[in-house]
C-alpha cells in the first residue's frame, strides 16, 4: 500500500493512505488530481490472480461514496472476467507488471 501510494504521488496526485490498524472500507488509498478523486485498492496476490469480485466490489463504493473512478492494483493477474468487467467503466485495472512499469516510470497513470 505505502509503495502504490508512492506511485501514484510520483504521478502527480494528491496521495491519502487509509491503510493501517483501522477499517478501511476496501480503500487503501485514496488519490486526488486535477479535481478528481479517485479510490485505491491493492491486492498482494502473486499466485492467484485478482477476480470480478474484488473489481466489483470497489465499482460500488466508488458509486456509494460519488467519486471520480478508481483503480485495483496488484503484484499478480487479473482474470478475464475482471478485466472485461472493467472495460468502459470508471475503473482501471493495474497489474504487477504495468505496476513495475509505473515504477520505472514507463507508463503514465
Amino acid at each position: 500500500e505505502v509503495l502504490v501510494a508512492e506511485v501514484f504521488r510520483r504521478h502527480g496526485f494528491d496521495v491519502i493512505l487509509q491503510g493501517g490498524d483501522q477499517a478501511d472500507g476496501g480503500i487503501d488509498v485514496i488519490v486526488k488530481r486535477d479535481g478528481g478523486v479517485y479510490l485505491v485498492q491493492c491486492k498482494h496476490w502473486r499466485a492467484q490472480r485478482v477476480g470480478v469480485k474484488v473489481v466489483r466490489e470497489l465499482y460500488g463504493v466508488v458509486a456509494a461514496e460519488g467519486v471520480d473512478g478508481g483503480y485495483v492494483v496488484t503484484s499478480g493477474h487479473f482474470t478475464p472476467d475482471a478485466v472485461s468487467f472493467a472495460q468502459g467503466i470508471a475503473l482501471q485495472l493495474v497489474n504487477g507488471r504495468q505496476l513495475a512499469a509505473l515504477l520505472a516510470d514507463e507508463l503514465d497513470l
